[in-house]
Order: C-alpha cells, then structure tokens, then sequence
C-alpha cells in the first residue's frame, strides 16, 4: 500500500471533509494530507516539492485555482495539480489544460474510484514527464556543453534546424544567423557540399571527413565532421557534430617542422665537416701548388681551384649559419612598424610586377620582443616568394596584423601559382626549391628566425589560387 502526500487548496471546508471521506474509501493507498483554506497559503505550499500531488479548487475567494495554476506553472513546480470545480465547464476545461492543469474533475460527479483514478494517472503522467524533462536537460546539458558544434538539419532544403552553443564559440555566428543559413554556408569550398551531400544520402553516414570549414570572419578552420541521415515524417534530416583540429593540425606539423628542423642541423653539422676536412687539404695543396708553380699555363688553372674551393667553404658557412642562427639582440618593436620597414624595402620588387598591394593593419599598439635585421630577413623571404609566385599586372598581395588571445599575428596571402602538395610537404626542406636558381635555403632560415622568436609557422597553399603565411608571436 504506498502512501501518498497530498494538498488540498479549498476555501470550502465542507468540500475538504467530502474530499476527505472518498480518499478513506480508497483501499489501495493511505493519504498523507494537507489542508491550505486560502489562495495566498495553497500557494506558498504547493512550492514543496515533498507534495506528490495537489487537488485545488477552482473558485478560491476572489481568486481562482487558474491563476494559483499559472503562478505555480511559472516558478517552474512540476508537481501534479488537479483542477475541481463546482460544475462542468468545457471552457474552463480547456483553460486549465492549457495552464497545466493534469486533470479537470466536477465536485458533483466526485467518487472514490473517479478521484483514485485520477489521482493515479496524473502521478504517473507527471513521473513520465519528469523522466522525459530529465532526459531532455541531459540531451541539452550535452548538447550545449559538447567543446564540438552539435547540429541538427534539413538535409532536403540544407537548412539548419538547431545548432549548440559551441557553434557561435567555433564560427563567430549568432543561433539566429545559424537558423538562416545553409549549411553549404560553412565549407570553404563548395563543391565538398555535393561530397558530403552524396555520401550521407548513400551510406546515412558521415564518418570522421576532415574538410576545410570558413568562420563568419573568414578564418579558415580544419575540421572532421561526422553525421547520420534519417527520414522522419517524410522529412529529410541529418545531425551532427564538428570537430575544429585546427590547432591540433597546427600542432602536429609544427612538431614535424621540428624534427625536420633538428635532422636537418644534424646532417648539416656532418656535411659540413665531412667536407671541410678534405676542403682543407685541397687549399693547401693549392697553395703550395701556386708557390711553387713556374708554369704559366697551370696558373689559371690553380685560379679555378681556388675560386670554386673558395666557394664552397662560404657555401658552408652559410649553410652552418642556417642551421645554427646567431646570437639574437632582442628589443620592443611596433608589430606594424616592423612589417611596414618589410615592405618599403621590398617595394621595387612589388611595383616591377605591379603587384597590388593591400594593407589591414590592427589598430592596437603591439609590440614584440624581435631582433629587428633577423625578423626583417624572415618575412623579406616570404613577401619575395609570394611576389615571385604571382603573374605581372594581376598579382594582388594582403598583409594583414592582428592582435587576439595575447598573441601577435602577421598574414600574408597572395594569389599566385600556389603549391602542390608535395611542395607543401618539402617546404621547409634545406635545398629543396622551385627556383631555377635557387639554393633552398630561404624557407628553413625562414622557419628557423620565426622559432628563435617563439614564434610559429602555418601555411595554407592551392594550386592555381595562391598561399597564404600566418606568423605569430608571443605579445611583449
């Protein structure tokens, strides 16, 4: 036999002893309860939680167990409430089931088994709708909490339906915007749309698709994005999640730049002096050689050996320089005034192709710690490579600074040849070059200067398209 804690808000107390009396005549439960006479008591005590169910009456005074409903309704008290009244009123019928109200009973019509059975539904109507609320806060707290963007959409119209909060975090996008747009809206290229699009419809899955995604700022993101597709009422839905490895990608080939960086001053510092033992014995010997020549004809010969032995010891030197940058001069620079000296001493080079040049300097006063000549040469390398990279008279170049989460940004994007991806994955490569007369050393020194710097690296490149370098800094 359970026991069941009830209130009675009645201002009627002949009404609460009939009430009573059908309640004793309930054999499968006892009734623990409580009687509030006034609208003002009923509703400071049906605010317990320890209630499992409250009857209230219609009629309280010069107010009315409606309104008692609606204020309950508002503090957000799931409690189940039983509406009585004195007659049958499909009206009020209507309005207490719009304001909450589990049931609507006539007191005329009251029995014992009337009142138990209602009694009974809307306990368990309220207990099922407990479980529904708190799967439903479990679903929301998950799904507003995930650190990926969680989404629902309409995979017919490509419309989203919902978006989490992480969303706006990753993208920059109100939940309004998001409602607006179509989820072709976020990929950076098109055409990976009609990809995705085809394979959800053709396997109702996607499964792990790393893709480059864009930001409501145009920031491009890498991110994998996974969804299922189902068909629910003739509608067409998929949902979602994406997952932004931007930093991630930027750690693993920052990490790869590394090793590359350590092997390559390891094979080096043993080039260097494997050559530079024989190098040695050959410049004696032409030494001795040119003392004790008295032949006319092998002198320009000597001269030849000399040159080109000459050669490669500052071919050394400058590799080993490379591989090992000098002690640096630290100080305060001005980001943008630093980026500016760049550029005005690269201008001759810029305005011989007729490049166009584009500036968007951030506004904020940011300094770095810099040994300005080193840094000077670092991003001439760059600016040089993207003006060589674009064709004469249609050649566009942005260099922008920026300012965020206590770091110092340079980007410099242009609309050249782009690379290939093997390019890509020997870019930082010492003698690897797509110059005719190139050394292959300009890129690694690049990466070494920036390093020295705290700083790091990150590119993105598409053939045809052009490239574009993101250095940051630490902010002085």
């Amino acid at each position: 036999m359970k026991n069941i804690k009830l209130l009675i808000v009645d201002d009627d107390e002949d009404d609460y002893f009939l009430i009573m009396d059908h309640l004793n005549d309930i054999d499968d439960h006892t009734f623990d309860a409580t009687w509030a006479s006034t609208y003002h008591e009923g509703l400071e005590l049906v605010l317990d939680p320890s209630f499992d169910i409250c009857l209230v009456d219609f009629l309280l005074g010069n107010k009315t167990g409606l309104g008692l409903l609606s204020e309950v309704r508002e503090k957000n008290v799931d409690t189940p409430i039983i509406l009585l009244t004195g007659k049958g009123n499909r009206k009020i019928d209507n309005e207490a089931m719009r304001a909450g109200a589990t049931d609507y009973l006539i007191k005329s019509e009251l029995e014992a088994y009337t009142l138990e059975r209602s009694i009974r539904y809307a306990i368990t109507h309220a207990s099922a709708l407990k479980a529904v609320k708190a799967s439903e806060r479990l679903y929301r707290n998950i799904f507003n909490r995930s650190r990926d963007m969680i989404y629902l959409a309409d995979t017919g119209k490509g419309k989203f339906i919902d978006v989490n909060e992480q969303a706006t975090q990753i993208f920059g996008f109100s939940h309004e915007e998001f409602l607006s747009m179509n989820t072709m809206d976020l990929l950076f290229d098109k055409s990976d749309h009609v990809t995705l699009r085809t394979n959800l419809l053709e396997n109702s899955e996607i499964h792990d698709v790393e893709t480059l995604f864009l930001t409501k700022s145009g920031e491009k993101r890498i991110c994998i994005i996974n969804g299922i597709f189902y068909t629910e009422g003739g509608i067409m839905y998929h949902h979602g999640s994406i997952h932004d490895v931007t930093e991630l990608r930027l750690m693993e080939r920052n990490r790869m730049n590394a090793e590359k960086t350590a092997a390559n001053k390891r094979f080096t510092r043993a080039l260097a002096h494997e050559i530079r033992n024989p190098l040695t014995n050959i410049d004696l010997s032409v030494e001795q050689l040119e003392m004790d020549n008295t032949d006319e004809e092998l002198t320009d010969y000597i001269a030849i050996i000399k040159r080109n032995s000459h050669r490669i010891g500052n071919l050394i030197t400058e590799l080993l320089q490379t591989a090992n940058p000098a002690r640096m001069t630290l100080k305060k620079i001005l980001l943008n005034d630093i980026i500016e000296k760049v550029i005005q001493t690269n201008m001759d080079r810029i305005n011989l192709k007729n490049i166009k040049i584009t500036r968007n300097y951030t506004e904020q006063e940011v300094y770095i710690n810099a040994d300005e000549l080193r840094l000077q040469i670092a991003l001439s390398n760059l600016i040089i490579n993207a003006v060589e990279a674009m064709e004469e008279n249609i050649g566009a170049l942005s260099i922008e600074t920026e300012y965020k989460h206590a770091m110092c940004f340079i980007h410099i994007e242009d609309n050249g040849c782009g690379m290939t991806a093997e390019q890509q994955n020997r870019l930082f490569e010492p003698y690897f070059t797509g110059k005719s007369k190139g050394m292959g050393l300009g890129m690694i020194t690049t990466m070494n200067i920036v390093q020295s710097h705290g700083g790091e690296i990150i590119f993105s490149s598409e053939v045809g398209k052009g490239t574009q370098f993101s250095i940051a800094f630490p902010n002085a």
